[in-house]
């Protein structure tokens, strides 16, 4: 049953940043319409102040206070279970934070873009599916109601065969 503890996905965010505590916010929403059982048990940042405003602003949103850590495997050492993994950090840190957690067998949710290069972006695919883990990237736009108008268009074909499309 959702809310059960036995049920509860442990989670933890990797970059305590400002994107980071926005995901706070998020998480928030989602505990206030009881949509998805979690606690996040973690928060990863080298910057103790960024950890420290996370942990302070998770406690008060989310009613529970996160461990800290300063990197990926003081986390690891750290934490008994981690289902899941959300990466804030700045983007030249996706890839390697992205496969080390996959090979650890953690789903991972990074912050878009999904990495720098093309080839650090199917490195963290091929990882994903080497473990049968889930990944996915943060992307915000994707349910907007101006984009599910023009994807809803495109597909009935009411605006012809589309070469380029620029949003502005």
């Amino acid at each position: 049953m959702p809310g059960d503890e036995t049920d509860m996905l442990n989670l933890v965010l990797v970059g305590c940043g400002g994107m980071g505590c926005r995901h706070i916010r998020g998480l928030q929403r989602l505990k206030e319409i009881d949509a998805l059982p979690y606690t996040l048990v973690g928060v990863v940042d080298i910057f103790a102040p960024n950890r420290e405003r996370a942990a302070t602003l998770a406690e008060e949103v989310l009613g529970h206070r996160p461990q800290q850590f300063d990197s990926f495997e003081a986390m690891r050492t750290g934490l008994d279970q981690i289902d899941a993994m959300v990466v804030t950090t700045m983007p030249n840190l996706h890839a390697e934070i992205g496969i080390a957690a996959l090979d650890a067998g953690i789903d991972v949710m990074v912050e878009k873009p999904i990495a720098l290069t093309t080839s650090q972006g199917i490195a963290l695919v091929e990882a994903a599916a080497r473990n049968g883990r889930k990944l996915a990237v943060a992307e915000n736009y994707r349910r907007d109601p101006i984009n599910r108008l023009a994807k809803a268009l495109l597909d009935a074909g009411a605006i012809g065969l589309v070469h380029l499309f620029i949003q502005s």
